[in-house]
């Protein structure tokens, strides 16, 4: 129990010292115009007249030029005091100017670790013997002004780019700093963390005294913000996998294997295969066996795994590929009990899977164990294991695994040992929220009993990917970081989520098809450990205010340890035992940042003011904040059919038809109660959102908003009505603009109520109605045709109009093959949805006149 309170004690005294992250400047690497500067006098000059101290924490990176300013401080605007760097092979040496002269110098040598530990920096001025003291990590160095600087009044204090009429500077060393802190002698004490920050700004701790930044690269916002490394761009599906040891990813399709290098944040080869392929049908899979250093491909059906040699740069041998697969989107991994290759789940020929498959590297035979008795048929989930236990969590399926029976979410945890198929079910959570599924893996933190999973809306096309954290004892989520960008079509498809010891980041793999039939393969990094978007920005808050916070902070902590020590003395009271789970090995040992180098700076840009209704529902304040989770399942609906009927009906909708639809199950003065304060609850949500009216005329409730505020649906209604208005007055550039708003989904697939099918189905007809008219357009080009083609199957999957116009479009074009794959992929989504083939054969499509 001790131990315990003094654990507690420690996490709390932990809160008030965390280490800052830093920020890193700009330098070289840019051009003069978006180097960074910190100002910590944007507003008044410091006075240092009795004497100052000031230190920070500096970190250097090797660069091409590698010079620069760490700091100026400007005297009365016509005296200078700079430390300035300058590094090169074996040493560096820093430099203090006083005016015009060098009056220290400090020289070291440089090692390997310069780039990842932090040097702590300390300047002093003594007024009693006029004395500067530079201390440079351990190494202490005196100065004697004699009169140089008379007084340190009026003082300008600048660390990277200088910006003065007379001072000026662009030469900024390649530095991230952090823990300005800056003591007056008898007066204020200023800490500048340069962690959590504002827009342009940030704040000290004590004082809430402003400093300003440009062109800034918070550290901090690396985990908060995922960072696109690299893009591979293909005709046709390739598969990844990721090899944790030598922290290499391994992307194959049928000619090349690409190798990115993520120590080298860059791919250092590519290897093109000589006279073999990987398996590649739709279900094949390729990963990383770390046990035996082994690249390898398989598909389930085939009774051949096969291991590419990089002494031959070929893959082993060749195979064939099933037509049909059976296991899209399964779950695999390689025991670390056994070393035989599991794979779980998928989905394939209309049905849902919930069997465990091993295969065995020395029998080279498949074997398979049905689990549908204990874990419901899915795909879609993810999968990771840990000390010989497999866990799963969520996907999509079904009780029977048929798909034309019942299918929905899930959104369980499973624990599963595969060595003797024990199965528990750890819990559920209850998602009152859009519903989503998972990416393939998911990374298991045993230290904190967590893992991490990406997860995004399986209904949508322009869809979204969030990293999400569980906990592996509860149904607790937290959504982490920002999003990525996702075009979810199903089989085509696909993300996944892997650790990288080595830098102490996530990385994501995401492969999507584009409108275009092209393929993308992107790679993402995200720094450890992740955090949530509001958890980079700093409170202002008034300097009065720091020791009530302070003081009320205290108070909540005694009463939470209060009730912690109340709680643990009745639990030794109670017989009853909990369950117990396997402590899994720990998979990171460093919270601190290990790797800093950036080099594509991520700049925040704010959102504007929006609703959006297609492609999902989300709503954007006016600080640019995602409020959609604001909004209750009622309020959502709420908004959503006033909004719907204001654009289409003109009038609005009556209470009498709201009440009819949320609260026909209640009397008349309980309904209208209800209405009544929903309404409220309404319009106090959208006020963070803008200038929006929610309005009660003549009976009819409309919402109005203003022109700062987007709507999609609105945007698009008014440019469908301009098509059917007169279609042949439109320009090509205005065409694509319309193309470009109905390319941003269907109108909200997350409502699956009675009451809005007939909006959605509306919305559709009028669409593809109109789409339809600009195809008579005799003007418009064939690309532009193409283009048209793709909104409209994408609002009807099945339209063959569209699917006869693109195919014939692509053929003259002279794109014969891609023409061929836009009718294959017809064909196969005609047979999934229909359950019958397609008739017309392609040649016919291309003949018709």
């Amino acid at each position: 129990m001790k131990q315990t309170i003094i654990y507690i004690l420690s996490l709390f005294i932990l809160t008030f010292d965390l280490k800052a992250e830093g920020l890193y400047f700009q330098s070289y690497e840019v051009n003069k115009d978006l180097r960074t500067t910190l100002n910590l006098t944007p507003e008044e000059t410091l006075s240092l007249a009795k004497g100052f101290s000031m230190d920070f924490d500096l970190k250097l990176r090797r660069e091409k030029h590698n010079f620069g300013y760490i700091f100026r401080m400007i005297i009365n605007d016509n005296q200078n005091l700079d430390l300035v760097v300058r590094s090169s092979s074996p040493s560096r040496s820093y430099f203090l100017i006083v005016g015009n002269e060098n009056r220290l110098t400090y020289s070291c040598e440089n090692n390997k670790q310069d780039d990842i530990e932090w040097t702590h920096i300390t300047i002093c001025y003594t007024k009693g013997n006029d004395e500067l003291t530079l201390k440079i990590g351990d190494t202490v160095q005196k100065l004697k002004l004699n009169g140089t600087i008379p007084s340190f009044t009026n003082v300008k204090l600048f660390f990277g780019e200088t910006k003065h009429h007379i001072y000026s500077t662009t030469d900024v060393a390649p530095m991230t700093i952090r823990n300005i802190e800056l003591k007056q002698t008898g007066g204020k004490h200023f800490l500048w963390e340069l962690c959590k920050h504002c827009k342009n700004e940030i704040r000290d701790k004590y004082h809430n005294t402003k400093a300003t930044v440009t062109h800034p690269v918070w550290l901090i916002d690396q985990k908060a913000h995922w960072k696109k490394c690299a893009t591979v761009s293909a005709t046709q599906r390739h598969f990844w996998a990721f090899n944790e040891k030598d922290s290499k990813i391994y992307i194959a399709g049928p000619q090349n294997l690409y190798i990115y290098d993520l120590d080298l944040n860059q791919f250092f080869d590519t290897i093109v295969s000589k006279n073999s392929s990987c398996f590649y049908s739709d279900a094949a899979r390729l990963l990383f066996d770390s046990g035996k250093s082994k690249l390898l491909s398989y598909e389930i059906d085939s009774t051949h795994i096969e291991s590419f040699d990089f002494v031959q740069n070929r893959w082993e041998s060749k195979h064939s590929t099933s037509s049909s697969p059976r296991f899209w989107h399964h779950n695999h991994f390689i025991s670390s009990q056994d070393s035989s290759l599991y794979c779980f789940g998928g989905y394939g020929q209309h049905l849902y899977k919930s069997i465990l498959k091993k295969f065995s590297f020395k029998t080279k035979q498949w074997q398979e164990k049905d689990l549908s008795s204990y874990i419901t048929p899915r795909y879609l989930a993810a999968l990771g294991q840990s000390s010989g236990k497999v866990y799963i969590f969520g996907g999509y399926g079904s009780q029977t695994g048929e798909q034309q029976v019942s299918p929905r979410y899930f959104y369980d945890l499973y624990e599963l040992n595969p060595q003797n198929y024990v199965i528990k079910k750890i819990w559920e959570y209850d998602n009152l929220e859009n519903s989503f599924v998972q990416g393939n893996s998911m990374v298991i933190d045993s230290e904190k009993k967590c893992f991490y999973t990406l997860c995004y809306p399986s209904e949508k096309y322009h869809s979204y990917i969030y990293l999400n954290k569980f906990s592996l004892e509860k149904p607790i989520r937290t959504i982490l970081a920002d999003s990525i960008p996702f075009l979810f079509n199903d089989t085509e498809s696909m993300c996944d989520l892997y650790f990288d010891k080595k830098s102490h980041k996530f990385i994501a793999l995401v492969q999507e098809l584009s409108t275009q039939n092209q393929y993308e393969i992107s790679i993402y990094s995200l720094n450890f450990p992740p955090i949530t978007h509001s958890e980079i920005y700093q409170l202002q808050t008034s300097s009065s205010n720091h020791s009530v916070i302070y003081l009320i902070s205290l108070l909540l902590f005694a009463i939470t340890l209060l009730i912690f020590c109340y709680l643990h003395k009745k639990r030794r009271h109670s017989q009853k035992k909990k369950p117990t789970y396997p402590i899994i090995e720990k998979f990171t040992t460093n919270m601190e940042e290990t790797n800093t180098e950036i080099n594509t700076p991520h700049i925040l840009k704010k959102r504007q003011s929006s609703i959006t209704f297609l492609g999902g529902f989300q709503v954007i304040g006016i600080n640019g904040d995602d409020i959609t989770g604001a909004f209750t399942p009622t309020l959502k609906n709420l908004l959503v059919l006033i909004l719907l009927n204001t654009m289409t009906k003109k009038k609005g909708i009556s209470s009498e038809m709201l009440i009819e639809r949320f609260w026909y199950d209640k009397n008349e003065s309980s309904a209208r109660n209800n209405l009544s304060v929903n309404i409220k609850r309404l319009r106090s949500l959208l006020e963070q959102v803008g200038p929006i009216q929610v309005v009660h005329s003549n009976g009819y409730w409309t919402i109005e908003l203003s022109d700062s505020i987007t709507c999609d649906y609105k945007n698009v209604s008014q440019s469908l009505e301009s098509i059917q208005e007169n279609p042949n007055f439109l320009s090509e550039n205005q065409i694509n603009q319309i193309l470009n708003q109905l390319a941003l989904g269907t109108l909200l697939p997350s409502i699956q109520n009675e009451w809005i099918d007939e909006y959605k189905s509306n919305y559709t007809n009028q669409a593809i109605e109109s789409l339809r008219l600009l195809l008579d357009i005799v003007s418009i080009s064939n690309e532009l045709k193409c283009k048209i083609c793709n909104t409209i199957l994408m609002l009807d999957s099945l339209d063959e109009d569209a699917l006869i116009e693109k195919c014939k479009t692509l053929y003259i074009l002279g794109r014969k093959g891609q023409a061929k794959n836009t009718y294959d992929t017809y064909c196969k989504n005609y047979l999934a949805l229909l359950n019958t083939e397609f008739k017309t054969s392609f040649s016919d499509i291309i003949q018709k006149k």
